[in-house]
C-alpha cells in the first residue's frame, strides 16, 4: 500500500467553467473547457470522430503495458490539433488516468497504479541479488534488471528506486515533457521542464539528503521562480508543495542531514568540516548554498528566510520561519502548518 501511494498522489485541477449556458455539440471533444468559435468547435468534431474510427482501427490491448504505449501514441494524435489550453486539459487528465487511486475499487484505479501493482514480485525484491550485484564495491544491475528495463523503457517507463529499498514503476524523468512540452502553455510547458530535470536524481533517502547542497539551493531557486513567474497558474499548488519541501530542507535539514549542531544552538558552518562528509567541507558547502541563494534571489522569500535565521538557534529559527510564512505567503497555497516546522 505504501508503495502504491507514493505513485498515487493523482493531479486533478478544476477545469473552467463554458462562457455561456448553451450545451456543447454532441460531438464536441471533452477534453476541451472553453467555448470553441464555430469553426474551431467543427474542426474538434471532425477531429473528435477521426478519433473514434482510430480507436476502431486500433482497439486497447490487453497487456498493461501495451495499454500504456498505446495511450501515448493517442495522447500524440490529440495534441497535433489541439490549442495551448486544451493541451494544458489533456495533460490533467491523462495524469488523472494514469495515478488515480481507488482502493475500494482497484480496478478503477489508474493505468500506472495497475502495471505496480502487476509488477509487485519485482518491486518487493528489488534489493534482491537477483537484480543487484557488487563490482568494485559498487552495486551495478545485473542483467535480469537490465532485461526488465530495457522492456519498461521502450514504452516510456522505468523501475525507479525511491530509498529504503523501495521501488516503483513510474515513467522516465522526462516522458511528460517530450509528450506534453511543444503543445501546453508556457507555465505548464517551464514546469514540465523543471520536473523532467529535477526527477532524474532522488533528493532523499533514508531521511538523509542524497543531492549536493548546491542542487538542494538550485532546486528552491527553480521553483520559487516558477511560483513568481506564473502566479495564476493552475499548477501552483503543486509547485509550492515542491518549493516548500525544499525550502524545508535548506532550513531545518533532516535526521541524517542536520543543518544544526546537536544541541541546536547554532547553524552548521565551516567549524564543523569534517561532519556527516567524506570530504570534510560538511559546514562549508552547507553555508554557501544558503549565500547561493541570497546572491541569486535576494529579494526571494527563501533568501530573507536565509538572512533572518543566519544568527538565531533552532527554536528561535522555527518560531521565525513559521512567523514569516504566515504574514508573506499566499494564504491560498500556505494554508497549513508543515509537518514538523
Amino acid at each position: 500500500m505504501q508503495r502504491l501511494l507514493l505513485i498515487c498522489l493523482p493531479l486533478l485541477f478544476a477545469a473552467c467553467g463554458r462562457q455561456d449556458d448553451t450545451p456543447p455539440p454532441a460531438a464536441s471533444v471533452a477534453a476541451s473547457a472553453v467555448s470553441e468559435p464555430a469553426p474551431a468547435a467543427a474542426s474538434m468534431a471532425s477531429a473528435a470522430s477521426a478519433e473514434t474510427i482510430q480507436a476502431e482501427e486500433d482497439p486497447m490491448p490487453a497487456d498493461l503495458l501495451k495499454q500504456f504505449e498505446w495511450h501515448t501514441e493517442r495522447i500524440k494524435r490529440e495534441l497535433a490539433s489541439a490549442t495551448p489550453k486544451q493541451a494544458d486539459n489533456l495533460y490533467d487528465e491523462y495524469v488523472a488516468l494514469l495515478t488515480t487511486y481507488n482502493e475500494n475499487r482497484p480496478s478503477e484505479s489508474g493505468l500506472l497504479v495497475k502495471i505496480n501493482d502487476r509488477e509487485t514480485t519485482v518491486l518487493d525484491n528489488f534489493c534482491s541479488e537477483q537484480y543487484w550485484v557488487e563490482k568494485a564495491g559498487k552495486l551495478e544491475e545485473t542483467e535480469a534488471l537490465k532485461t526488465l528495463q530495457r522492456k519498461m523503457s521502450a514504452v516510456g517507463l522505468e523501475y525507479w528506486d525511491v530509498g529504503e529499498c523501495t521501488a516503483i514503476v513510474r515513467p522516465k524523468a522526462d516522458y511528460y515533457l517530450k509528450l506534453f512540452g511543444p503543445a501546453v502553455s508556457p507555465d505548464t510547458r517551464r514546469f514540465l521542464e523543471i520536473e523532467a530535470r529535477q526527477d532524474k536524481e532522488l533528493a532523499t533517502n533514508d531521511a538523509a539528503l542524497s543531492i549536493s547542497w548546491q542542487e538542494l539551493a538550485e532546486r528552491v531557486l527553480e521553483w520559487e521562480d516558477f511560483l513568481q513567474r506564473h502566479p495564476g497558474s493552475r499548477l501552483s499548488r503543486k509547485a509550492f508543495d515542491e518549493y516548500l519541501f525544499y525550502q524545508n530542507i535548506l532550513l531545518f535539514g533532516l535526521d541524517n542531514t542536520p543543518t544544526y549542531s546537536d544541541d541546536g544552538t547554532r547553524l552548521l558552518s565551516a567549524a564543523d568540516d569534517g561532519e556527516n562528509g567524506e570530504n570534510g567541507t560538511y559546514g562549508r558547502d552547507y553555508q554557501a548554498a544558503r549565500q547561493k541563494i541570497v546572491k541569486q534571489r535576494p529579494d526571494g522569500d527563501t533568501a530573507k528566510l536565509v538572512v533572518l535565521t543566519q544568527t538565531l538557534n533552532y527554536d528561535q529559527a522555527e518560531k521565525a520561519v513559521k512567523e514569516y510564512r504566515r504574514k508573506h505567503f499566499d494564504s491560498t497555497l500556505y494554508s497549513a502548518e508543515p509537518e514538523g516546522v
